[in-house]
């Protein structure tokens, strides 16, 4: 055989070889195609099925769906709506569902009655018209309800079509604003001195400005307004302005420190008010004789970096509620000024807390507190609870505090012994004048690790079992 007869041989095995190749490829490729085509079939079989079912959620009437809804939203308050809008959070997200969870939610008004602008994030890069008209769709969801807006940015770049947005919308919706936030630059606010009326307004926040000549000021026309929340420095003619305007104003708060001249003053000229939470420096007062007689507050709560001092010149019959976050020790000149405060407001006193250290004595207590209900005390000392507990066993002292219900220790050195067992037992039953303790609560210092035995534990679930609540650490019993 020639050579070239060779070769030729030799090709046309190998081409029997490819073909044959490609023909088991090719049956393979058949015997995918006909799984694949099973697969397919099975798939929409199912689908089919499934297609045909009613899910229980798409039978729910649309009331309930719709309270199910209102769940979902996160708190006013909470650092999550503090961020605006999200597309992954509700309302908005309850749009992508489907078609008839997207019917409901825009059918829910009470979903929309809310809004937060944040103008560090998407909102500051809208055009004015854009931002307004997504205010408004948002807001016209809500119906008839009324309605919580705020808007906040620190900073002094915001375009003014945007304030002019903010401004717009809340001229539009005044009718039905409750509660409005502004949290803006205070230069911004000059672009909202002739909104009114807020008929419904009932809670304001911002860091407004009061100048000469702005009688037309947006508290000039909050009938209704019971809540003024402050963000800036404070001045008495804030306060007699506000007074002018909201007769029924009851409760401000300020968040940056108060002069105690202005505090005074803000008594002086506020006499609806019941609740005041701010800061209170060591400022002298140089325009006050006597004592300060305020006959409707109710709940004073001191913010840290306060004095006492200016206590002595307030006498509060009616104050129930009393929050101390600054620090008093009873060595210190502060502690006359406090207790002089005490000693006139005893009969009414009902709520004691602090969030501070302070050289507590079972002599404020029995003297000056007598009739408290509540009590919570921050970091005590040692000493003090071992003769604390003691007078609370109304075996070793019928008289001490014979209305307290609820009670809080935190932050210190604690042990659950025979005196604090024997004491929380006395106070499981009421007297002839006297209430039953309801709960108890202790958290530790932080250093300090509380295990409690067999026995502890056994002694403390007997109380639990008589009606007293109790929580030690995280081990509720």
């Amino acid at each position: 055989m020639s050579t070239s007869q060779t070769v030729n041989a030799a090709l046309r095995a190998r081409l029997t070889q490819v073909d044959a190749s490609i023909l088991e490829v090719e049956t393979s490729i058949l015997e995918l195609q006909l799984r694949l085509r099973s697969l397919q079939n099975n798939w929409q079989s199912i689908q089919d099925q499934l297609d045909s079912m009613v899910y229980p959620v798409f039978t729910l009437p649309h009331e309930i769906t719709s309270n199910i809804f209102l769940h979902c939203l996160p708190a006013e308050t909470s650092s999550t709506a503090k961020k605006g809008p999200n597309l992954a959070r509700a309302p908005l997200l309850l749009l992508q569902v489907c078609r008839t969870w997207r019917d409901i939610a825009l059918s829910t008004p009470r979903l929309w009655v809310f809004l937060h602008v944040n103008l560090s994030n998407l909102f500051r890069d809208l055009e004015e018209s854009e931002l307004e008209k997504l205010l408004a769709d948002w807001f016209l969801r809500a119906g008839a309800c009324a309605l919580s807006f705020s808007a906040g940015s620190p900073d002094f770049m915001v375009q003014i079509g945007v304030i002019d947005a903010i401004r717009a919308t809340l001229l539009r919706f005044a009718p039905r604003l409750q509660s409005v936030s502004l949290e803006l630059n205070i230069y911004h606010f000059y672009r909202f001195l002739d909104i009114a009326p807020f008929p419904l307004l009932e809670t304001l926040t911002g860091n407004f400005f009061f100048g000469p000549g702005e009688e037309g000021f947006i508290l000039g026309a909050t009938p209704r307004l019971r809540r003024l929340v402050y963000t800036g420095p404070t001045s008495p003619s804030m306060f007699r302005r506000a007074a002018r305007a909201c007769e029924g104003l009851s409760a401000v708060t300020c968040e940056k420190r108060v002069h105690p001249q202005h505090f005074l003053d803000l008594l002086l000229s506020i006499p609806s008010l019941e609740n005041f939470t701010g800061s209170v420096p060591d400022k002298a007062v140089t325009r006050h004789d006597g004592v300060v007689t305020h006959g409707r507050l109710q709940s004073l709560h001191l913010s840290r970096h306060s004095s006492v001092r200016f206590l002595r010149l307030l006498r509060l019959p009616a104050l129930q509620n009393l929050h101390l976050e600054t620090d008093i020790s009873t060595c210190c000149d502060e502690c006359p000024e406090f207790l002089s405060l005490l000693a006139r407001s005893s009969a009414s006193l009902r709520r004691f807390s602090t969030s501070n250290r302070m050289m507590y004595t079972t002599e404020w207590f029995s003297t000056y507190m007598p009739h408290l209900t509540d009590l919570d005390l921050w970091k005590p000392q040692l000493q003090f609870l071992h003769d604390f507990v003691r007078k609370l066993d109304r075996t070793q002292d019928a008289g001490f505090l014979p209305h307290l219900q609820t009670l809080l220790l935190r932050n210190c050195v604690f042990d659950v012994d025979a005196p604090l067992l024997q004491a929380l037992s006395s106070r499981c039953t009421a007297g002839e004048g006297s209430s039953v303790l309801t709960s108890f609560r202790v958290w530790p210092h932080d250093l300090f690790l509380l295990s409690l035995d067999e026995s502890q534990t056994t002694a403390l679930r007997a109380l639990v079992e008589r009606g007293m609540s109790i929580l030690v650490a995280d081990n509720e019993v």
